[in-house]
């Protein structure tokens, strides 16, 4: 889980899902989608890493939203 100042992300790798949604990796000629991590083999901490930027890109947005 990554705490923000404006949001938290938290992630499950073993089902490759987020907390409220889900990031899938599309596939060819209209198959079904794989778990990003599946489907690009990516490891605990690319996971967790992908957890950062997702925390600092809706933190920022959420920042810049405050302002208006």
């Amino acid at each position: 889980m990554i705490e923000a100042k404006h949001c938290t992300v938290q992630a499950n790798f073993d089902s490759g899902s987020f907390q409220n949604f889900g990031i899938t990796a599309p596939l060819h000629n209209h198959q079904y989608q794989n778990s990003i991590q599946s489907e690009y083999n990516l490891s605990f901490k690319d996971f967790q890493v992908l957890e950062i930027m997702i925390a600092e890109v809706v933190n920022k947005y959420l920042k810049e939203f405050n302002k208006k």
